[in-house]
This record gives C-alpha cells, sequence and structure tokens, in this order.
C-alpha cells in the first residue's frame, strides 16, 4: 500500500470523476472508458499551473494506473491534461 507518491517528471496524480447518470428513468452505472474528468491527487515539485484539488479535463487511455491507499488512481503526464475546470477543494473558479 502507497502512503506517500512524489510525482517526478511532469506526471501527476488523477482519480477519475465516474458519475453515476439517469437516461429515460434508467440508472446508468459510470463508465471509466468515457470519462475525462478527473481530480488531481498529487503534483510535481515545481509546477505551479494546477494545484491539488483542481478538476481537469484529461486525455483518454494515455495514463498507468496503480493502487494507492486501497483505490486505483492513475498517474498521467502534464500533456495530456486538456484544461483544469475548477478547484473542487477551495471552491474558487480558475480562470
Amino acid at each position: 500500500m502507497l502512503k506517500v507518491m512524489k510525482m517526478k517528471n511532469n506526471f501527476f496524480l488523477i482519480k477519475e470523476v465516474n458519475e453515476e447518470r439517469m437516461v429515460n428513468g434508467i440508472w446508468l452505472p459510470p463508465s471509466a472508458r468515457d470519462s475525462r474528468r478527473a481530480i488531481v491527487l498529487e503534483v510535481p515539485k515545481g509546477d505551479e499551473d494546477i494545484k491539488v484539488g483542481d478538476e481537469i479535463i484529461k486525455t483518454i487511455g494515455n495514463g498507468t494506473e496503480v493502487r494507492k491507499d486501497g483505490e486505483w488512481v492513475e498517474a498521467i503526464n502534464k500533456v495530456h491534461i486538456l484544461g483544469v475546470v475548477k478547484n473542487k477543494l477551495g471552491g474558487e473558479e480558475n480562470k
């Protein structure tokens, strides 16, 4: 079990945001394959553009899945982050 993970070489540790949805009254479970939204858990030292807690839009299928504290998270390179949506912890919109 990983307790501390320090990201290097422009890699970020993220957790996908998978939301349940209703279509015509039918509950559809979250689809990890279609998820492009994620929350940033760890950032590489010196990165000031993206912070822990930011919600991002990412490319699909370019990360490496690792297990941290009993749950699956993903390590991705900064080039696979398409944009920052908002900071989920601070509650402020990024501009």
